[in-house]
C-alpha cells in the first residue's frame, strides 16, 4: 500500500463490502440500490447473512466498517471545536492491510455463495 493511500483503501474496502452485501442480498430477494441508505444496506447484508448462516462474521465486519466509513471520506470536527480528525488519521496501514484481508475473506464468501 503506497504513501497517504491506506485511507483510500479502507473506503474501498469498505465499498466492495457494500457491494458484495447488495449482490448477496439481491439474491435474497431483500431491497437493493440507489434509494436504499448506506446503514440499511448493511443491515439487509446482514439480513441475508444470517439466511445463509454467516450473520456472525458479517455482522462483525459491518459494525467495524459502519464507524469507518464517514471517518475515511470526511474531516470530521474534534471536540472542543479546535481542528479535526483527517481521513488519513482514520486508520494506520496495517489497520487497512488487515481489513482489506477480512473483506476479501467476505467477497470471496459471497462470489461462491451467489
Amino acid at each position: 500500500m503506497g504513501a497517504g493511500i491506506h485511507e483510500k483503501a479502507g473506503f474501498m474496502a469498505y465499498h466492495a463490502f457494500e457491494s458484495s452485501g447488495s449482490a448477496l442480498a439481491d439474491s435474497c430477494g431483500i431491497p437493493v440500490g440507489g434509494k436504499v441508505s448506506h446503514p440499511k444496506k448493511l443491515d439487509n447484508f446482514r439480513l441475508a447473512a444470517r439466511r445463509c448462516r454467516r450473520e456472525r462474521p458479517v455482522a462483525a465486519l459491518a459494525v467495524t466498517l459502519q464507524g469507518l466509513r464517514n471517518r475515511l471520506l470526511y474531516p470530521i470536527p474534534s471536540s472542543g471545536g479546535h481542528g479535526s480528525q483527517v481521513p488519513e488519521k482514520a486508520l494506520t496501514p496495517t489497520e487497512a492491510q488487515k481489513l482489506l484481508a477480512r473483506v476479501q475473506g467476505v467477497v470471496n464468501w459471497v462470489d461462491r455463495e451467489i
